[in-house]
This record gives structure tokens, C-alpha cells and sequence, in this order.
């Protein structure tokens, strides 16, 4: 039977962009978050994600009758509930699911027995029915059983304006064929294809295995540029070349390392499991040791071009973990800023989209020393630094530029 009442769990990067979408297909609505300062704000129009405009959220909350809450009662009635809270790590890459059962447990006390559960959020094989389905139905009492649980893993990509909800196929696997079937209905209404799996472990191992192909093909790709070096070419003009071939090949960039919500994340989720079940996945272990150890290199660097003195002020320009987003979470620019405090020099950073980072100091026209260029910069701001400044490009977009020191490219011994 059609599905009218939505409700969303959680008003992230996922499910902000989730709620403004199923607003403009659905009757109601309601989206949710334990956060009552961000409910506020979103009542009052100001969206704090960069993909979905304060126009956007007043037409959602005015036009379409979104209702945004942090009163639980207000899903009493919902008949599709989408969980899109976070799943971040612990320091030593264990799984950290407090967000999630946290959810459950609240949504247990309120969700009717004529809802499907769907889980948008990332995690290892099993987590639907061991973590979600078992914690849901422990406390529920002797209240019936909800119709059924789905695992819908998101594919957002912040910042990509190509990509959205009604054209990015969605893949998704239920506890029975009715819960499946309404999922399916769900998601189709929003205009994306939809792959429809054998059982929830095949959709939330393909997400691990997405963000983990990423991670390791990254990781492959900053090996290279070492050997690279040494050499004497480019590793961007190879790739360039590699890159004309058109089938067998798919093309990925060194940069100063993984960042975000995703790739640094998720394939701990995949070890995790792993681990559970006897399996040592090298690979993915050395990947993450790759890119763990370009900070390093990029510090090294720093100091080389800096002839190993001490107290020198330095500028990271561009601190999200890519262009385009005001996300900073696992940014590589976290690791290089504390690694350059511990040899004391005096860190600055500069990004457009960024307000507040925890490293450092916000950039205000100081003397420095040297320009660090991350992901998230852009060429004018290293245009306009590179005429006072000698930079260090880490991104391989600005190293044709006049005093710029390619980290790709140059040697120790040509910084002079």
C-alpha cells in the first residue's frame, strides 16, 4: 500500500538533503534531530549544509509543510522511518556505533507497528538485523513488531552538483519482501534507479566495498609518487596518460590524503568484520599506512623548504577535506597542522567555506613563511599567495604556477 508519512532520522549531510527531497513527493514529512540548536536554526531558514540552500529549506518547510522536530512523539505516525545518523570511529578504528543505537532505542519507544525501518547509515554486514532489528524488537516490549528493516546505504557526495538523490542509483536489501517493496516504492519516487539485492549484508557490504576500492586506489596512486620522484617525471602526467585508455582503466589522483566521511572511515568497518571472521585484509591495512604516511612526507617537505629552521609561520590554504565542502572531518590538513605545532613552527589556515577549525589560527593577513596548498584551495587564493610567498602544492593543480614548489615533482635539492 502507498507509503505517505515519512520520517527521517538525523538532519546531517545525508538526511537534510534526504528530507528536502522526499518533502516535494510526499504528504508529510517530519524530519528529526536530537540537536535542538540545529532544529532551531533549520526553523529559523539557515541551512548548515552547503548542498541544500535557505531556499531550499523554506520551500520544504513553508510550500511542502516539512515539520523539523526534536520531540520523538512526532513520529508516532510515521509509516517509513530512515535512519541517517552518523557512524564515525573510535581512535583506533573501531567501529563506533553509539549514534545509531541510540536511535533505536528511541525509536523504539515511539514508531508504530506499521512502519518500515530503513538504515542509510554506514556500516559492517550484519548490522540491520544484529544491531538495528535485535535492539529495536529488546525494547519494544510486548508492543508488535515493526512490518520490517531495510539497508539503504547513502551515496551523497557533498559538493557534487551532478549527482543527487533522483539520478544516483540506490542499492537496497530487506528482512522480507514486504518491507523490500515499500523501500523500493520509497526510493523510486525520488526518480533513482533502484538495485534491489538478496538480503541486507550484499547492500551494506557494497557501500564498504565503494569507499574501499577508493581508499585503496588512492593509497596505490600516493605510493607512486615517491618512485615517481626519483625517476624524474611527473605522476599526473602519467596518470594523464593512462588515462586515454578507454576501457580497463579507471583514473585517480595523489593528493595530500583521504579525508571525509567516508574513506577513511568505512573500510574500518570492513577490517572490523573482517577481524570477526578470521580474515586479515592486508591490503586494505596497507592502505591505510600509505596514507597515514604522506603527512609525513608533506612535513618533511615543509621543512626541507624551510632549511630545517624553527618557528616559522606557515599558511594551510584549504582545511575541508575536499573542494567545495565546509566539511573538515578527517582532513589531512588535521594531521600535517599538528605535526608542524610538535616542530614548532606557527600555524595559520584560510578556507572560503570553512568558519571555525581547531588547529591553528585563523588567517589574518600575517606574515608567512610558507604557503601549504590542500585539497580545498583555489587557484585564485594561490595566485594571489604565490606573488608574495614561495607555496607548496600538494594538489598538483598550481605547480606550472611561478614560486611554486610541486609536491609531486621537485627534490630537496632544487628548493634553492
Amino acid at each position: 500500500m502507498p507509503r505517505d508519512k515519512i520520517g527521517i532520522i538525523g538532519l546531517g549531510y545525508v538526511g537534510l538533503p534526504l528530507s528536502i527531497a522526499a518533502a516535494k513527493k510526499f504528504g508529510e514529512v517530519v524530519g528529526y534531530d536530537r540537536n535542538a540548536k540545529l532544529i532551531q536554526d533549520l526553523k529559523s531558514g539557515i541551512s548548515h549544509i552547503k548542498d541544500v540552500s535557505n531556499e531550499q529549506l523554506e520551500e520544504a518547510r513553508l510550500r511542502h509543510k516539512m515539520l523539523l522536530t526534536d520531540n520523538l512523539e512526532d513520529l508516532k505516525k510515521v509509516e517509513i522511518c530512515v535512519i541517517c545518523v552518523p557512524t564515525p570511529v573510535y581512535e583506533d578504528g573501531q567501529p563506533n556505533l553509539s549514534f545509531l543505537t541510540d536511535a533505536v532505542n528511541d525509536l523504539a519507544m515511539v514508531l508504530s507497528d506499521q512502519c518500515v525501518i530503513i538504515n542509510e547509515s554506514t556500516s559492517f554486514p550484519g548490522t540491520l538485523r544484529e544491531v538495528i532489528q535485535q535492539n529495536f524488537e529488546s525494547n519494544r516490549a510486548n508492543r508488535k513488531k515493526p512490518i520490517g528493516y531495510v539497508a539503504a546505504p547513502e551515496r551523497i557526495d557533498p559538493g557534487n552538483g551532478k549527482y543527487a538523490h533522483h539520478n544516483t542509483p540506490r542499492v537496497i536489501g530487506g528482512t522480507n519482501k514486504e518491507s523490500v517493496d515499500i523501500a523500493h516504492e520509497f526510493y523510486r519516487s525520488l526518480g533513482a534507479e533502484v538495485k534491489v539485492v538478496s538480503s541486507p549484508e550484499v547492500a551494506e557490504f557494497s557501500k564498504l566495498l565503494e569507499n574501499t576500492f577508493r581508499l585503496v586506489n588512492i593509497s596505490f596512486v600516493n605510493e607512486l609518487v615517491s618512485y615517481s620522484k626519483k625517476i624524474g617525471v611527473d605522476i599526473n602526467e602519467v596518470i594523464d596518460a593512462a588515462s586515454t585508455k578507454p576501457f580497463g582503466y579507471l583514473e585517480f589522483r595523489p593528493g595530500p590524503g583521504i579525508g571525509g566521511h567516508c574513506i577513511p572511515v568505512d573500510p574500518y568497518y570492513l577490517l572490523h568484520s573482517a577481524f570477526k571472521h578470521d580474515e586479515k585484509l592486508t591490503l586494505v591495512k596497507s592502505s591505510f599506512e600509505i596514507n597515514s604516511s604522506i603527512s609525513k612526507n608533506i612535513c618533511k617537505l615543509v621543512n626541507d623548504l624551510l632549511t630545517q629552521e624553527p618557528n616559522k609561520s606557515i599558511l594551510i590554504v584549504g582545511v575541508a577535506y575536499k573542494q567545495n565542502v565546509s566539511d573538515t572531518r578527517e582532513s589531512p590538513a588535521i594531521d600535517i597542522a599538528k605535526k608542524l605545532e610538535s616542530d614548532s613552527h606557527k600555524i595559520y589556515w584560510q578556507d572560503a567555506l570553512v568558519t571555525e577549525w581547531d588547529y591553528g589560527r585563523k588567517y589574518q593577513s600575517e606574515k608567512i613563511d610558507l604557503v601549504i596548498a590542500l585539497g580545498s584551495s583555489t587557484l585564485e587564493e594561490i595566485q594571489q599567495l604565490s606573488k608574495q610567498v614561495r607555496v607548496l602544492d600538494c594538489t598538483g593543480r598550481y605547480s606550472s604556477m611561478a614560486n611554486v614548489v610541486s609536491y609531486f615533482r621537485n627534490y630537496p635539492n632544487e628548493f634553492s
